[in-house]
């Protein structure tokens, strides 16, 4: 009941239930757990800080478990810099540990911030653990700082004597692929199952005949490495992909769609993205609304004002919901239209809303290509 009164933000009623259950002799740290992690997904860090402090003035103990769950709900929702003078300033009642400054270094913002983090656990004599060490190696390797990444991997090995765990080689592996180390990266490969980490890492650095090599050399591919594939590839290589994903069993669903959508329109390619929006009905994926707008969008961006006005009012004929800033353009592109055909000087006429194209819209099949074949654009 707790949790239905705070995820509704009746947070007063939420109070006076815990109140009923104190006199009742039923209070325990759960429904406080509970209130904190909704009052910090409110935007609510002083409230949550706070309910946390009654915990004690209401007899409850207030274990390391409490404390840390709630430094983590603190930094998942956006209050790190909370989360992080809170630990320190309460060092006397929970000594700091690797643990929490772990769950500071995994909501970074970047890497000069976990850098700063890492020194600030020296300081207070914090002896950083294994993953501590793949925290901030990760933080590098996502910056693209391959000589941090790897010398804080040779202290992790040679000086602590730790055993690397798998994400540790995933970063490495992802910033020497690009940095152009994709030799040395496959060398790490046997330290950890990290193929498609490799392989999206290519793709990310615009070498897609070695990320495919990898592709076709794995008995098992992630969706993710998919979609980093796809956004890398160019119209003969989308529509092999889509081909390949159904032999290997993981048929294409609407997020490769809409990765190669994006692509090709942010390309200014849109007659390749049309043949990708006509492979969906031939596939069989169903076209949401994320991906009539994406068309329809792509389509004005490119200068296809009409073809983007069919997909527009196929998507309101189909029941989605309609773009206020699309209904803007095309408005306004139509009445531009008019006027220029019938001179500057005299008024466009009253619409009749009977016979406007963006409400007469196509039917869903129509504009799916299945009855009138329109979208069927060559390469």
């Amino acid at each position: 009941m707790v949790q239905i009164l705070a995820q509704h933000k009746k947070f007063a009623i939420a109070w006076y239930l815990l109140r009923m259950m104190l006199h009742r002799n039923l209070l325990s740290p759960t429904p406080f757990i509970i209130l904190i992690k909704e009052y910090a997904a409110a935007n609510e860090a002083g409230k949550a800080i706070k309910t946390f402090r009654a915990m004690e003035k209401l007899g409850l103990a207030q274990d390391s478990s409490s404390w840390y769950e709630l430094l983590r709900t603190l930094c998942e929702h956006g209050n790190a810099e909370e989360a992080e003078d809170l630990l320190l300033a309460n060092s006397k009642l929970f000594p700091l540990t690797s643990q929490g400054f772990n769950l500071l270094l995994k909501s970074a913002a970047d890497a000069a911030t976990a850098k700063r983090l890492w020194r600030e656990m020296a300081a207070r004599c914090v002896p950083p653990d294994e993953t501590s060490y793949a925290l901030l190696i990760e933080s590098f390797a996502m910056a693209g700082n391959l000589f941090e990444a790897l010398r804080l991997y040779d202290d992790m090995k040679r000086k602590k004597g730790m055993v690397p765990p798998a994400e540790v080689y995933r970063s490495l592996i992802y910033v020497m692929a690009r940095e152009g180390m994709a030799g040395e990266a496959r060398k790490l490969l046997g330290k950890a199952a990290a193929y498609d980490c490799l392989a999206r890492a290519l793709c990310e650095a615009g070498k897609v005949e070695e990320a495919r090599e990898v592709v076709e050399g794995m008995a098992e591919v992630e969706k993710e490495t998919y979609w980093a594939l796809m956004g890398a590839e160019s119209l003969e290589g989308s529509l092999g992909l889509l081909k390949r994903m159904t032999e290997m069993g993981c048929g294409p669903d609407g997020r490769v769609f809409l990765v190669g959508l994006e692509k090709f329109f942010a390309r200014k390619e849109a007659g390749n993205a049309l043949r990708v929006w006509g492979e969906m009905g031939r596939y069989g994926v169903a076209r949401e609304e994320v991906h009539f707008l994406a068309v329809a969008r792509g389509l004005v961006d490119c200068g296809w004002m009409e073809k983007g006005m069919e997909v527009y009012a196929a998507m309101k004929r189909c029941g989605f919901r309609p773009d206020p800033k699309l209904e803007g353009i095309f408005r306004e592109h139509l009445s531009g239209a008019r006027r220029w055909s019938r001179g500057p000087l005299r008024a466009a006429p009253a619409r009749d809303w009977k016979h406007d194209p963006l409400r007469a819209a196509p039917s869903c099949v129509d504009i799916e290509g299945k009855s009138s074949g329109r979208f069927n654009v060559k390469a």
